[in-house]
């Protein structure tokens, strides 16, 4: 219907209303696809953007022929799938759902895309998680041991990229995603729940924020910045994966002094650790290269750990 559409799946969560904002600010349309019978637009809302483009709700227990149609009749450019659910933990307790959510979802789109012989690109959204644990930082070729249900969705959602695009010809790409943060992730996830227990203990002393297993090692990155390199990687001329990271390497223990002392306290005396908190099997270290993404598309991460605690702070 315009050739400056873009079609974003799983528009109502972190990532999708994010780079709906972006794509709004560029000039583009935005066609938000949702999954869920009743979406939460609290994200959407807190931007300012919940008024500013249609949302259609279709999901993984539609057929084919409801992708096939929707995708033909608006002929989006770029079409972002970041629509998945999204937590590590949770996959644990819900293996099939999660499962079904990343790589079903996945197929469905890439086979109606290849059925209606779409023109456009897509992106889909992969995970460091596929990686396991690194000890040396992970470009995108990096061996693959992915010790989640979660993990094992991503790690076979991103082979299946790979191969429709070399069989089919299909402008297809994943972005594989290190952990990245921003202001709008509930306290479902550690970063905000940290954040979120050392403003309460600011405010009050008696107040134990619960962890679990708090000596691990992540690669940490602002969340509005990584939308940027999704559209980079995107519309490069030279379709191909790419990781998102920063390439550095902050231990869980040290994000939590460094909230703290920021707070003016002591977090070992408002911090317990709960092995109910812990996951049946965790990745002690994980980062990446972000070399490719520099030399070939020029973006690279701006923001530190602290900037990004600053910027937490004030959200």
């Amino acid at each position: 219907m315009t050739n400056k559409l873009c079609m974003v799946f799983g528009c109502t969560g972190q990532d999708g209303s994010l780079i709906s904002n972006s794509l709004l600010r560029k000039g583009y349309e935005v066609l938000g696809i949702t999954r869920s019978s009743k979406p939460n637009y609290q994200y959407l809302q807190q931007l300012g953007i919940n008024q500013s483009f249609e949302i259609k709700k279709i999901g993984v227990e539609d057929d084919l022929l409801s992708f096939q149609k929707l995708i033909e009749f608006y002929d989006p450019i770029e079409i972002y799938n970041l629509s998945a659910q999204s937590s590590v933990g949770l996959s644990f307790k819900e293996p099939y759902n999660s499962i079904k959510s990343i790589y079903h979802q996945t197929l469905i789109l890439l086979e109606a895309t290849r059925t209606i012989e779409f023109n456009g690109t897509i992106f889909l959204a992969g995970s460091s998680e596929m990686f396991g644990e690194t000890k040396v930082a992970a470009d995108i070729n990096h061996p693959r041991k992915p010790l989640s249900p979660y993990a094992h969705a991503k790690e076979a959602s991103f082979s299946l990229v790979k191969q429709y695009r070399r069989i089919y010809n299909i402008n297809c790409v994943t972005g594989v995603l290190f952990n990245h943060e921003s202001t709008l992730r509930t306290d479902r996830f550690v970063i905000p729940k940290i954040i979120k227990g050392a403003i309460q203990c600011k405010k009050n002393k008696t107040y134990k924020l619960s962890l679990g297993n708090i000596d691990i090692y992540r690669d940490w990155g602002w969340a509005e910045d990584y939308v940027e390199a999704m559209q980079r990687i995107t519309r490069a001329d030279k379709k191909q994966d790419h990781v998102i990271c920063t390439g550095n390497l902050t231990s869980l223990k040290d994000f939590i002094k460094k909230v703290f002392d920021k707070m003016d306290l002591n977090w070992q005396d408002h911090v317990t650790i709960n092995k109910g908190n812990k996951r049946p099997h965790d990745i002690l270290k994980s980062f990446g290269s972000p070399q490719a993404l520099k030399l070939e598309l020029d973006w690279e991460n701006k923001k530190s750990i602290e900037d990004i605690i600053e910027l937490l702070l004030e959200g």
